[in-house]
């Protein structure tokens, strides 16, 4: 039986900062769109049967916290499928689908992923199978996730609603992660906590006004068959009061972690400029309608009721105020909106990037080599972090991990675990990469939830460790010299031949690699053209 739609009594808009097709600065939500979202959520459920059933066959024992910590990283990379596009596309399943696949597969060692970026992708071709099957998840949910990114708002108030629904609930899981970590609690309770946080407003597309009474409803459609019946309950009271001061150390950090995470994107501050002006113009008082409570709702039903259009008015002119705002003026004003907290936003620089693609003259070898790179940011680095830190009893989420793409990954970890990974950087990270000749920088900054002023320290931070940082330590085999020229790659013409084609160690696993999807070898199969999924 579907769950009930109420509408707040006024439009439910999701505002773009980018204007949309035809110039427009909002979208509005829909009792269609609400049915999607529902259809999301038990796709969701069974994407995580699927899991945990092949976790069955396989025999996987995995410890409670072990559990909480998979299907959060699982529920996470579902909700980002619409971020895929692969590389490749029809040839090579994404990089961030064998992500899934090693999470899957190897739920405790990390010796798997503790070796240079060519040898792990080498390795991810073993697992070509399973990924398949998460493949078809990502056909099916691609189109019509995707969607929903741009159609679900976080908050329904004019600027605030430039805050999408889906990205705040993972950076809500992130921040209240981090929190839990910081204060050195357990990996059941960090686990369990990050779980409450990442649903704690999936309710919202079905009441905005009381999303927290349909809580245990949307969390039994998702977890119903996953977890354990009691270790759901526990999750639904969590979700239900974290609008409420609670009296529980867990509840007063997921209550704290959603009044920052929405700080942090909602620009109270253009609101007040560009939005309450507007609203006293009408004579009405912006105050009650960007306070809280049952009076902030009534506010928005009355001044939509009076004046019919004005939602979607103050949308778009809230939306247009934020686009023209430049980064001086959004770091000014959003000063008194910064939260310090014990975490730090990381930036992890992936560089030579461009070196290393261009390194060889063989089509197949280059094509691997961009492909190889995109492993790195969206799989291999991020499983590198997560086994790495686990030794010292930590697990970062992937949502922690909150902008991978492009050669660099934006992380947020709490200090003293961001602490811990600059002092084993060089040794556990970055020597995984320096073997391939692949440079991997790692700074940090202080999170305060003004993005423009974190982004704009955590560059400088990053330039100057660029500036300090010791030369990479490479292994480069060279051939015995007896009274002539060493030989050099026949791909690269600057590192020593080491096989028998006459291709150094870095140019043969990339041929090989490259192969693997070369064009010739797939075109009697078919490959995928389209976006959607379907094979032409």
């Amino acid at each position: 039986m579907p769950l009930e739609f109420r509408s707040p009594g006024f439009p439910v808009l999701k505002a773009h900062v980018v204007p949309l097709r035809g110039g427009h600065h909002s979208a509005e939500m829909t009792e269609q769109d609400v049915r999607d979202w529902e259809r999301v959520l038990y796709l969701m459920n069974q994407f995580l049967r699927l899991l945990t059933g092949i976790s069955e066959k396989m025999k996987v024992d995995r410890t409670k916290h072990e559990m909480y910590e998979f299907i959060g990283d699982a529920i996470t990379w579902f909700l980002r499928i619409p971020l895929m596009r692969a590389p490749l596309m029809g040839l090579v399943p994404h990089p961030f689908t064998y992500y899934m696949v090693f999470r899957l597969m190897h739920p405790r060692t990390g010796k798997e992923v503790e070796t240079d970026t060519l040898t792990f992708v080498e390795r991810c071709f073993e697992y070509s199978e399973t990924a398949e099957k998460l493949r078809e998840v990502v056909h099916e949910v691609t189109k019509l996730l995707g969607r929903l990114w741009f159609r679900l708002p976080a908050d329904t108030r004019p600027v605030y609603n430039t805050s999408g629904l889906i990205p705040h609930m993972l950076l809500t899981s992130a921040i209240a992660w981090g929190m839990v970590a910081d204060r050195g609690l357990s990996r059941e309770d960090a686990g369990k906590l990050r779980l409450s946080a990442v649903f704690h407003d999936v309710s919202k597309p079905f009441d905005f006004e009381r999303h927290y009474c349909l809580a245990p409803d949307v969390i039994r459609i998702a977890l119903d068959g996953v977890l354990a019946k009691e270790d759901i309950a526990e999750l639904e009271s969590f979700v239900r009061t974290h609008h409420l001061q609670s009296e529980t150390e867990l509840g007063k950090v997921l209550h704290q972690a959603d009044v920052i995470a929405a700080a942090s994107d909602r620009l109270s501050s253009i609101a007040r400029e560009v939005i309450y002006p507007k609203i006293r113009e009408m004579g009405e008082n912006p105050e009650v309608g960007y306070g809280s409570g049952s009076s902030a709702w009534e506010f928005w039903r009355q001044l939509e009721r009076k004046r019919p259009g004005t939602m979607l008015e103050l949308t778009e002119e809230g939306a247009r105020a934020v686009l023209s705002s430049g980064v001086k003026s959004l770091r000014r004003s959003a000063a008194a909106e910064n939260h310090e907290t014990n975490l730090d936003v990381c930036l992890i620089d992936v560089g030579s990037i461009q070196d290393f693609v261009m390194g060889s003259s063989d089509l197949r070898s280059v094509a691997a080599a961009s492909l190889a790179v995109d492993f790195a940011t969206l799989a291999h680095i991020p499983l590198l972090i997560q086994f790495t830190l686990s030794d010292e009893n930590v697990w970062v989420p992937l949502e922690a991990f909150m902008v991978v793409s492009g050669g660099t990954i934006t992380a947020l970890l709490p200090r003293r675990v961001a602490d811990r990974l600059r002092r084993e950087w060089r040794e556990r990270i970055a020597r995984h990469l320096d073997e391939i000749e692949l440079r991997t920088y790692f700074a940090s900054s202080p999170f305060t939830g003004n993005y423009v002023r974190d982004s704009a320290e955590l560059a400088k931070r990053t330039y100057i460790e660029k500036l300090v940082s010791e030369p990479a330590s490479i292994n480069v085999q060279v051939p015995e010299v007896r009274g002539f020229a060493p030989r050099l790659c026949v791909s690269c013409h600057t590192r020593p031949a080491t096989d028998e084609e006459g291709r150094c160690h870095v140019c043969a696993k990339l041929r090989r690699i490259g192969t693997e999807f070369h064009f010739g070898k797939k075109w009697n199969s078919g490959f995928e053209l389209t976006v959607d999924g379907r094979t032409e």
